[in-house]
């Protein structure tokens, strides 16, 4: 039987290049696909990086249909992921996302493979409704859901990068940092590498396509609480990192207001409803059984990306 084409938008990304370089590491999945990465770019060093791998490479943008009509031509599966937008305005994304779907079914592609995220307003009945970068994901899933393709969707956790970020150590004194955030100590948290540990999760929907159709999987390579986070820093930096909750009032001073509001409602829902509600733990783990390759915990990631305290 002839290899599908996997066609991978965002192919020179954390995500999409997490797929592609998984799927020529596994002597199973290389041989079910080849690969077509689309790129906005085809002459940055990292696409001629994927070229030089034997991977086909092609330039597509998001926002021109034409485009990405013309790079999902052929296509068999999907790998599609939009560009995140934290300025409030989820139409940029919708609009993205829905146009990548409309080209998979459009060129006759079987199945789709969408990385969304949950949604806050949903599983709030409401309460929170203003985390605009989760809701455009979620929109787009639901869309995809309504077409004539078959879809499964993957579903990141946190990012171990968000440690340099938004969840970065601050200085509190001498050797001694904190982890602030409106978070309980005990709120535990899906914690993904994302770069390396993605491609595991999509290769076990691309080896079973008909075993997750219509599902969603969580991306978890590691589950902590929060204070079990600044715990295995602490031990990997040998500084001492606590975890200290904080008021939604200290939490978002000096943000703008729409990534104010966007980031306090966040982390009160992951406080009270959990990442992805009250099944996050469960699916989490069920996600880590079924990954089809190496998980890369916390420890193993601060290893190889030391945090500069």
């Amino acid at each position: 039987m002839s290899a599908k084409l996997l066609v991978v938008t965002g192919a020179t990304g954390n995500q999409g290049g997490s797929v592609i370089n998984s799927i020529l590491r596994d002597p199973e999945l290389s041989q079910k696909y080849k690969i077509r990465a689309v790129t906005r770019n085809s002459s940055s060093s990292k696409a001629k990086e994927l070229a030089l791998k034997g991977v086909e490479v092609v330039e597509g943008d998001l926002d021109d249909n034409e485009s990405i009509n013309s790079a999902l031509k052929g296509a068999n599966v999907v790998f599609a992921v939009t560009l995140t937008n934290y300025d409030g305005d989820m139409s940029k994304e919708i609009t993205q996302g829905k146009a990548l779907a409309d080209a998979a079914v459009y060129n006759g592609a079987e199945f789709i493979i969408f990385s969304t995220i949950s949604s806050p307003s949903k599983i709030s009945g409401g309460k929170y409704n203003k985390v605009a970068h989760f809701e455009a994901k979620y929109t787009v899933e639901k869309y995809i859901r309504s077409l004539p393709i078959r879809s499964a969707f993957y579903c990141p956790g946190s990012f171990y990068s968000n440690f340099t970020r938004v969840m970065r150590p601050i200085p509190t004194g001498d050797n001694e940092f904190a982890i602030r955030s409106v978070m309980a100590p005990d709120t535990v948290l899906p914690l993904v590498d994302i770069e390396r540990d993605t491609g595991s999760f999509i290769g076990a929907i691309l080896f079973d396509e008909d075993k997750y159709n219509g599902q969603t999987i969580m991306g978890c390579s590691q589950l902590l609480s929060c204070s079990d986070m600044a715990k295995t820093i602490s031990e990997v930096t040998g500084k001492q990192v606590k975890y200290e909750q904080i008021s939604e009032e200290d939490l978002v001073q000096n943000l703008p207001p729409l990534l104010a509001d966007a980031l306090r409602e966040m982390f009160v829902f992951y406080r009270e409803f959990g990442y992805a509600g009250p099944e996050t733990i469960e699916l989490s783990r069920q996600a880590q059984k079924l990954a089809r390759g190496k998980l890369h915990s916390l420890v193993e990631y601060l290893a190889d990306y030391p945090l500069d305290l």
